[in-house]
């Protein structure tokens, strides 16, 4: 698409403020996964037992969200 001189696009509203939150989520979320990997780590004192946690945690959702639907 071609502009006309001094004619410029920019997102703006709803759109701008998602691009913005996923942005900061690509930090937090890993370094909030990291934290929790670490406390685990320290309160069971095996990297194996905090494996299982955290796997366990996506088995866990995924059965619960079952539980609420209704056919």
């Amino acid at each position: 698409m071609k502009l006309p001189p001094g004619v410029r696009l920019a997102w703006v509203g709803p759109f701008r403020h998602f691009e913005c939150a996923k942005e900061k989520l690509k930090i937090v979320v890993p370094l909030t996964l990291l934290l929790v990997f670490l406390l685990l780590c320290f309160n069971t004192r095996s990297l194996i037992e905090t494996g299982i946690v955290l796997l366990s945690v996506p088995f866990s959702l995924i059965g619960s969200s079952t539980s609420w639907t209704t056919t």
